[in-house]
């Protein structure tokens, strides 16, 4: 490769060592705590950042905000609710969302739940990411694996007190119009779902809220909520 290409490699999150990405997105949630915010982060302080990597500014900035800005992926939590790393939080979103690296160490993501009708890569599984996958059949019968899926998220505590992803096909349907919507399945948001009401704090409209504080666009009388949860 020309110089040009080896250098414009060094702003590739998947080939940063973990220690070097991890300090990093430890700085950025420093001064930002959504991905968002990132965007708003001044010129000083990324020139700061920068600086003690020994990279160019604007390359490192254009960087992460184009690996952060267009992640698929939103937290599951009720609107009076206050969630950290502490205690565990709960994402949902699409397999570009599991793919990205570098969002999948800003939101401290721990474990990593897949449900398709194939088996996909355990890209991160060296950044000490656990990964449980549900293959599907054509029918996308969740209830068989309702017990195994609490359990790997973490049974009886919040989240197992990590960062759990769940991510399937159609993650957040935000451009589908809602008549399209309450057609289609909607099995990361059904899990989520079956996962509140497992840890028996969780029922009714308050779990109707939960998940549809984040997702307006999930129907709760979609074919999982039906099948399951009532």
């Amino acid at each position: 490769p020309s110089p040009a290409q080896s250098h414009d490699e060094l702003y590739e999150f998947e080939q940063w060592p973990l220690n070097k990405l991890q300090a990093f997105t430890s700085t950025l949630r420093e001064h930002a705590r959504s991905a968002e915010e990132v965007l708003l982060i001044g010129e000083a302080v990324w020139s700061t950042i920068a600086h003690e990597l020994e990279m160019d500014t604007t390359k490192l900035r254009d960087a992460a905000i184009k690996a952060l800005r267009g992640v698929d992926m939103q937290q599951i939590h009720l609107p009076d609710e206050v969630a950290t790393a502490d205690q565990g939080a709960l994402f949902v979103g699409k397999l570009e969302a599991a793919e990205n690296r570098l969002a999948l160490q800003f939101w401290k993501i721990k474990k990593i739940l897949t449900l398709f009708s194939c088996s996909v890569d355990h890209l991160w599984q060296a950044d000490s990411i656990e990964y449980k996958e549900v293959v599907l059949e054509a029918q996308n019968h969740l209830f068989p694996y309702i017990d195994s899926t609490v359990d790997f998220i973490g049974r009886g505590h919040r989240y197992g007190g990590v960062n759990v992803l769940i991510c399937c096909g159609t993650g957040i349907r935000r451009w589908f119009p809602r008549a399209v919507m309450d057609h289609l399945d909607d099995r990361s948001a059904s899990l989520c779902a079956a996962y509140l009401m497992s840890l028996d704090t969780m029922h009714g409209a308050k779990l109707e809220r939960a998940v549809d504080s984040i997702r307006k666009q999930v129907g709760t009388r979609s074919l999982y909520f039906c099948h399951f949860l009532w």
